[in-house]
């Protein structure tokens, strides 16, 4: 749900994604930056999830985002899924995003035109003298003033140009960028100190297929660990390292499903081979970009 379908450009919109339940399912609101186009739009704030439950027993998570657009028209985003898992099956929601529509300020235009009047008639011949003397106190004024605002134009869009470009480099962040902010997000909520395994070992399990998903576009939010690693092959990772994914999405599957406790080892593994996917993925881009 949104505060408005329709706003002025650079002005900021409030989204909620809400979903209540009264049964006992498992719910995981989606991150839109994953979704979206960062050239389309700009996400300011994104809050954590909240989970509440009523005296009456009414589950609800909810999620706020908000976020800008830079240029006018008609957005369509795509739509965001939700994640919950019932009777240890995982299954999604899809969230439909409206319409949304940006326009400029009352009294801006997109575009302007300019008439030249009408010049009088001459009612006899001038000079040359004086058709000099005209064309230098009237033309010129005239000429330097358009040469002003053509030049006052191309520097403001060279500058506009500029802050487009400025922008794009400090909001793009490539999927491996992502996934270490993630990581860090995940580990300094302290759930290793507080030996909360499921929640340590669900957020390492979402951290990956998040990754996997942006960075080669497989379907792994919603696959199962053998489906994922169905979809996976050598020229997306080494053997070795599909192998040890395959042993961490395993681990997380035991903890997270059958409450099994990890041992410190298995939680040292699942850290070391995500810094360890990262850098031989963003090694092989740099040889393929030579």
């Amino acid at each position: 749900m949104v505060d408005s379908t329709e706003l002025l450009i650079g002005d900021q919109l409030t989204a909620r994604m809400r979903l209540e339940s009264r049964e006992d399912v498992l719910v995981r609101l989606p991150n839109p930056t994953v979704y979206w186009d960062d050239d389309l739009v700009e996400v300011i704030r994104l809050s954590d999830q909240l989970e509440e439950i009523s005296p009456d027993g009414l589950n609800s998570f909810e999620k706020k985002i908000t976020f800008t657009f830079w240029d006018t028209g008609h957005y369509q985003l795509p739509d965001l899924p939700i994640l919950y898992q019932k009777d240890g099956q995982i299954d999604s929601l899809w969230l439909k995003v409206p319409l949304i529509r940006v326009k400029f300020p009352p009294g801006i235009r997109g575009d302007s035109s300019y008439v030249a009047p009408i010049k009088d008639i001459m009612d006899e011949p001038q000079n040359f003298i004086e058709k000099l003397l005209e064309w230098f106190f009237f033309y010129l004024p005239i000429v330097a003033v358009v040469f002003l605002i053509l030049f006052a134009s191309v520097l403001g869009f060279l500058a506009y140009l500029l802050y487009k470009k400025a922008q794009a480099r400090k909001t793009y962040k490539t999927p491996e960028e992502r996934a270490r902010i993630a990581l860090k997000k995940l580990l300094a909520k302290g759930y290793l100190e507080r030996e909360e395994w499921a929640e340590f070992h669900t957020g390492i399990s979402w951290i990956i297929r998040s990754y996997l998903r942006l960075r080669f576009r497989v379907r792994a939010l919603e696959a199962t660990t053998n489906q994922l690693l169905d979809r996976l092959n050598y020229e997306h990772l080494e053997q070795s390292l599909l192998l040890e994914l395959r042993e961490v999405l395993e681990t997380a599957d035991l903890v997270k499903y059958a409450k099994a406790s990890p041992l410190a080892a298995a939680n040292d593994f699942s850290l070391k081979f995500i810094h360890k996917m990262l850098e031989y993925v963003e090694r092989q881009e740099a040889l393929r970009n030579r």
